[in-house]
Formats: structure tokens, C-alpha cells, sequence
């Protein structure tokens, strides 16, 4: 059909019509993709899910990420370290004597948790830095490193015990004398 419409036009017009005609355009194209065929309907038609199945999956997807606020930070898998951490953070008041925390008001362990690693600026190099043998992989293991602190926890454990120990004696006063009396036998 170009062919013949091109012989009988004059020759300057035949470029305008080999584009207007002949040539293939984008929405050609497009066209020829968009061909609806046979399975049209099974190309776009959603998965058939019941209204119970789609409440699921919104709780889930809902309780999966953070939310926009928090830029959809997503829900970390809760190891026996990362819960061992988050209770050390948790009881932080515990841990230093001289410092001073808010009461935290969490009964549970929160389920979105971003780790990350502190960056030591190079301007600090030695003052503030903490040397490779030092660094640790958790909370846990550099408080169990630190001398300071086992000491400390030493001795406030020891105060509990004697104290829980005083308690008990003043309940029952005569109870360890009777085991410890020259010439009875209990």
C-alpha cells in the first residue's frame, strides 16, 4: 500500500507521507503490544483472596515494618545476643552508680532495633579511642571485660546476699544457735 501511494505523488511529498504512512511510529509500537489475546483477562486479573486473608496480610505487613515515621525500618529478628543487649540497656541504671537515667517505662523488649557500630574520628586517635584488643562484639561481652564493673557487681552482689542473710536471721533468731550448742544434739 506505501508503495503505491508513493508512485503516483509528486516527489517532494514522498518523504512526508514515507513518514506520515510507511515509517513506524512509537504508538505502532505500542499497539502491537497492547494486543489483547486470548488469556487477557487471566493477565490481569488479582489473585482471589478472602476478606480474613487480606486482614492477615495487612497485620502482617503492618507489624513487619515501622511505618513511614520511622522510614519503614523494618522488624529485626530477635537473637539471644540482641535480646541480651537490649536488657543490658534496659537496666543500664544498674549498671554505673554515679550516673543517673529516667525510669524506663518498657515492660518489653521493643521489636524494631537498629544496630550500628560507632565510628572513631581519626582526630581522637589517643584520647578517646578504644584499641582493637578492647573492642567487643556486644554489650554484653565489654561489660564482662571491664574490671571496673565486674568489681562493682561483686560487691553490690555480696551486699544483697548479706543482707538477704541479716532478713532470714531475724525471722527465725534462734534457729542457728540450736545447731551450734555444746553438748545437744539436734
Amino acid at each position: 500500500m506505501c508503495l503505491m501511494i508513493l508512485a503516483a505523488l509528486p516527489p517532494v511529498s514522498n518523504k512526508i507521507l514515507w513518514r506520515k504512512y510507511c515509517k513506524k511510529s512509537r504508538n505502532d509500537k505500542l499497539i502491537q503490544k497492547s494486543v489483547i489475546t486470548s488469556d487477557f483477562e487471566k493477565k490481569h486479573d488479582l489473585p482471589k483472596v478472602s476478606y480474613n486473608q487480606q486482614k492477615k496480610l495487612r497485620k502482617k505487613f503492618r507489624t513487619s515494618k515501622a511505618g513511614s515515621g520511622w522510614y519503614d525500618m523494618p522488624a529485626q529478628e530477635m537473637t539471644e545476643e540482641l535480646r541480651n543487649d537490649l536488657r543490658i540497656l534496659r537496666m543500664r541504671s544498674a549498671l554505673d552508680p554515679k550516673r543517673f537515667y529516667k525510669h524506663s517505662d518498657m515492660n518489653t523488649l521493643p521489636k524494631f532495633v537498629q544496630i550500628g557500630t560507632v565510628v572513631d574520628s581519626p582526630v581522637d586517635f589517643y584520647q578517646s579511642r578504644v584499641p582493637n584488643s578492647q573492642r567487643k562484639q556486644n554489650v554484653v561481652d565489654e561489660l564482662l571485660a571491664d574490671a571496673d564493673m565486674r568489681r562493682y557487681n561483686k560487691r553490690k552482689y555480696l551486699e544483697l546476699q548479706e543482707r538477704s542473710r541479716r532478713r532470714v536471721e531475724g525471722r527465725f533468731p534462734g534457729k542457728k544457735l540450736k545447731k551450734f550448742k555444746k553438748g545437744k544434739d539436734v
